[in-house]
């Protein structure tokens, strides 16, 4: 009885002590994420974040956004007090780290299909000779190099936990997200449906791949000069000012201490973005 009473006494304890534990980062940043899922621009960052590559989730990205919003504001806050500034660096710090992952992915992505010819050459050749698809695939995984191994073991991986193998492969085409993977998403997919001979898709994929990106080099060649004046015309007045900041200090400075010159400033920023945005778009040919 008493050997008992001291169970139900340990018993109690235990679950008193794991009710007193506090969460720890991960699972408070898994439950926040598990809460946020299916909300649109969540899934648009969640998909940023697997096309970077990065070992983060999209709650943890808006998480750290906002973290370094606060803090720039803070330090503009204690340095400036102008609420122009304020709200600048506070967007700064919202909007980078999102910026920096739309710019991790393509880059990612750029890479990928830069390595995509060749691979689709090698799978084709692989299954020229009488190997399976997941023996191509595990061939290219294991000898191939970053970023499209990776992506590939991940194939494989979700292949050996069940998921069809056409499957996990055309998953892989959407979350990267490229053009020129959705060929083969689209490839495999008639193939796995209708038949037909496998390394012959992988052959024509290939070939029009690599027409794809030759015609795509050619055009950023063409633009390259419509592209050029764009980065400079935007980042011509920010060199100006910094300039003048060096050579006559005086002269810039009441401009930069007003609130109209904030109110100037923060007009410029905004016109001369619509500018650049404007002549990007004029130099950007669907390829």
């Amino acid at each position: 009885m008493r050997q008992r009473v001291l169970d139900h006494t340990t018993s109690a304890s235990k679950q008193r002590r794991e009710r007193r534990r506090r969460p720890t980062f991960a699972e408070l940043v898994a439950t926040l994420n598990q809460q946020l899922r299916g909300i649109p621009h969540l899934e648009r960052i969640d998909r940023m974040v697997e096309a970077a590559g990065i070992p983060a989730t999209s709650t943890t990205v808006v998480l750290g956004s906002a973290f370094l919003a606060f803090v720039l504001a803070l330090l503009a806050a204690a340095t400036t007090g102008s609420g122009t500034f304020i709200f600048l660096f506070f967007m700064i710090g919202l909007i980078g780290p999102l910026l920096v992952v739309s710019r991790l992915g393509s880059r990612r992505v750029t890479a990928v299909e830069t390595q995509l010819p060749d691979v689709l050459a090698t799978i084709a050749s692989s299954l020229r000779v009488g190997h399976g698809l997941k023996q191509a695939l595990q061939t290219v995984a294991s000898e191939g190099t970053p970023p499209i191994s990776v992506e590939l073991r991940r194939v494989l991986a979700e292949s050996r936990l069940g998921r069809p193998l056409e499957e996990a492969l055309i998953a892989m085409c959407e979350r990267l997200g490229s053009d020129d993977l959705l060929y083969i998403a689209t490839a495999v997919d008639v193939q796995s449906q209708v038949g037909g001979s496998l390394a012959g898709v992988f052959e024509t994929v290939a070939t029009t791949v690599r027409e794809r990106q030759q015609h795509r080099r050619r055009v950023r060649a063409v633009t390259s000069t419509g592209r050029a004046t764009a980065t400079v015309m935007a980042i011509m007045p920010f060199i100006f000012l910094v300039l003048m900041l060096i050579v006559a200090p005086n002269y810039v400075t009441p401009f930069l201490s007003s609130h109209v010159g904030h109110l100037l400033m923060l007009a410029s920023v905004v016109s001369i973005s619509i500018g650049a945005f404007i002549l990007n778009r004029i130099v950007s040919v669907k390829s």
